[in-house]
């Protein structure tokens, strides 16, 4: 496992390399709390994190928190200011007390207000944790908890966010980024099933780094 938290550490770092200098970056972690980890920190201060693994995973109370904070930040929907959230986990909500109705409605606010969301998910179909989540399909990719899949599924992000850089329009993910990232994916939420999708989150039009 800690082989895995070290290549998450190195992915963040080398996801952001091709960011300007005057990009600014935040870090939350959740595990049973919800961390701050790096508030509004430009990217030529931006440290390599270090992360470590345990506890349970407080994954609604995380996104309803970054959230709220980036949709203030945001409040505006200024185009010239656009704000990137990347949800990473490699397991499905266990403890917090937010719902996933709670997590739906602050992605859809933060949506409205030029905010956007790529999540990243292992040991689960992220495709459908993230329409539960009020996440776009396309902003969903699914990888393997090991850290060959880890690398590729930061690589995809990077190309992702810097292509939006680029040509000032919303990018999502590709199937060879899919596949490059899934492996042989086992779903852990099996025996979990997932509560049932939210209708009003197709009706939303749609690093700060978490």
């Amino acid at each position: 496992m800690r082989n895995i938290i070290e290549t998450v550490c190195e992915s963040i770092s080398s996801t952001i390399e091709p960011l300007s200098d005057d990009t600014v970056i935040s870090l939350s972690t959740f595990a049973d709390d919800v961390n701050l980890d790096c508030e509004e920190t430009l990217k030529c201060s931006f440290n390599t994190p270090v992360l470590r693994s345990g506890g349970r995973t407080a994954l609604y109370d995380s996104i309803v928190r970054l959230m709220s904070h980036e949709t203030q930040v945001n409040a505006t929907g200024d185009e010239e200011r656009h704000v990137t959230v990347i949800i990473i986990t490699d397991g499905i909500n266990t403890h917090g007390a937010k719902t996933y109705t709670d997590a739906n409605e602050s992605i859809c606010q933060a949506k409205s207000k030029n905010v956007s969301i790529k999540f990243l998910g292992a040991n689960q179909d992220a495709i459908a944790t993230a329409a539960i989540l009020g996440v776009d399909e396309g902003d969903a990719l699914t990888y393997s908890a090991d850290a060959f899949h880890v690398t590729e599924a930061f690589r995809g992000l990077s190309e992702v966010i810097v292509r939006r850089i680029q040509t000032g329009e919303e990018q999502h993910f590709s199937l060879p980024q899919r596949t490059a990232s899934a492996g042989p994916t086992v779903f852990a939420h099996e025996n979990y099933p997932l509560p049932p999708p939210i209708r009003m989150a197709s009706h939303v039009n749609s690093f700060t780094t978490t």
